[in-house]
Formats: C-alpha cells, structure tokens, sequence
C-alpha cells in the first residue's frame, strides 16, 4: 500500500530516526539512501537540512496539538481568539 510519494527535498522518518527508535512504517527508495555516518555529516555541515527537518517535526506537532486541543473539552479557545487553549494540555 502506497500511503504518500515523496518529492525531492521531502523528509520522512525524522522523528524515530532522530531518537534511535524503529519506525512504525516501511519506506522503498526509488533513488538513495543515506547510511547514518553520511546522515549526521550532512547535518553537521548543512544547518539548512537541519532547519527544514526541526521546522517540519514541529509543524507536525503543532497540527496535531492543535488537533487534539480542538477534540477536548477541557481546552477551551482562547478569549478573544480562535486558537485553542493549548496550555490546557
């Protein structure tokens, strides 16, 4: 089953990657692979791949936050605001 197509400049995988834990999908590449000493050199000497992957985790995040704020009670809006009341959580 083919769940998303990846274009170039795509990440997939970061967090668990990131935390030395399994991730909980399979993934084919149709061009490279990274090995892990190649990773973390590319990291260390190109701040923008680390910039895009850190705002692509947290934009992740920030979605599903907002998601599960909007699904509790407990997280009313903020006054005078749309937002959701994410202290809540």
């Amino acid at each position: 089953m083919v769940l998303r197509v990846l274009h170039p400049g795509d990440v997939f995988g970061d967090i668990p990657f990131l935390c030395h834990m399994a991730p909980p999908f399979g993934a084919r590449a149709l061009t490279v692979e990274l090995d892990v000493t190649t990773f973390w050199a590319l990291l260390e000497t190109r701040p923008e791949i680390c910039r895009r992957m850190l705002m692509g985790i947290v934009g992740r995040l920030w979605y599903r936050a907002k998601a599960v704020a909007f699904a509790l009670p407990s997280c009313a809006t903020v006054p005078g605001s749309r937002s959701p009341n994410l202290s809540a959580l």
